[in-house]
């Protein structure tokens, strides 16, 4: 990690009460969309930034602004080189969670000491790697209980690319019967964010109905000797709408996260009655 240290003068900075008990605030959550973000190509970068207010009134400013595509991955993350916005000295640190992952994304020492990263110096671990926009990303501050500035805001800029597009994903249906469709997906690009399958009932992409999108990431041990790993098999349950005693179909896609477009899997589609 690369961080910035800001060094703040106590008598100047800091609340008057060096006895000053700490305060957790609410978390807060904020997720970044893919919905009506356009397609990227392989390599292009962007940023989506997360406003937390713990102070001002809800819905006085976007949450979220900007987007990131489906595939996007973060590259790293930083805090708003724009201090007066939201610099507040009575701050002691502020947590990031995101897929499992927790940081100290803001921190405050002994002796007045910040640490946080800036545009020119910017924090990649844990979050490099992770889809941008496959969960919350929480963010929660320790404070001073009395503060001579009362107003607890944070900008979080989270950069992000599009992967290179250099394996495409690969995988089986292995049946669709007993009310679920069975398989695996594999993509050779993003082993350290999992392969993801959708699936489309009664016709292909752009035809039939989306049912749904999931990660290949069961424990298959027929895999182990010719993949990397051994958890990339899928078993999702048939649509209830499906289970009406009649023949419909199932098109299965695997998501290559490099080219934003999907690969339809080998052996799909397939033929189904389910009660």
């Amino acid at each position: 990690m690369k961080y910035v240290i800001l060094v703040v003068v106590l008598a100047a900075m800091l609340p008057a009460s060096a006895s000053a008990q700490a305060q957790q605030l609410p978390t807060i959550s904020a997720q970044v969309k893919a919905s009506g973000c356009p397609v990227y190509s392989p390599g292009t970068t962007g940023t989506a930034i997360l406003n937390y207010s713990w102070t001002d009134p809800p819905g006085s400013m976007p949450l979220v602004y900007g987007c990131a595509p489906d595939n996007a991955l973060v590259e790293s993350l930083y805090l708003d080189d724009d201090l007066s916005w939201w610099f507040n000295p009575a701050f002691r640190s502020i947590t990031l969670s995101y897929l499992g992952s927790t940081v100290n994304v803001l921190t405050r020492d002994a002796n007045g000491a910040f640490t946080f990263p800036t545009s020119g110096a910017q924090m990649t671990a844990p979050f490099k790697g992770k889809r941008v926009n496959q969960g919350l990303w929480a963010a929660r501050p320790t404070v001073d209980t009395v503060a001579s500035n009362p107003t607890f805001r944070v900008r979080i800029m989270i950069r992000w690319k599009v992967p290179p597009a250099v394996h495409s994903p690969i995988g089986f249906v292995d049946s669709a019967q007993g009310g679920g469709v069975t398989g695996w997906a594999y993509d050779e690009d993003t082993l350290t964010v999992g392969t993801y399958v959708e699936f489309f009932y009664d016709g292909p992409v752009g035809v039939g109905t989306y049912g749904g999108q999931y990660c290949a990431d069961r424990y298959r041990a027929d895999l182990c000797d010719f993949l990397t790993g051994c958890n990339h098999g899928f078993g999702v349950p048939i649509p209830s709408s499906r289970c009406d005693g009649q023949p419909h179909t199932v098109y299965v896609y695997a998501l290559d996260l490099g080219t934003g477009t999907r690969v339809q899997l080998t052996n799909s589609p397939q033929t189904f009655t389910c009660p």
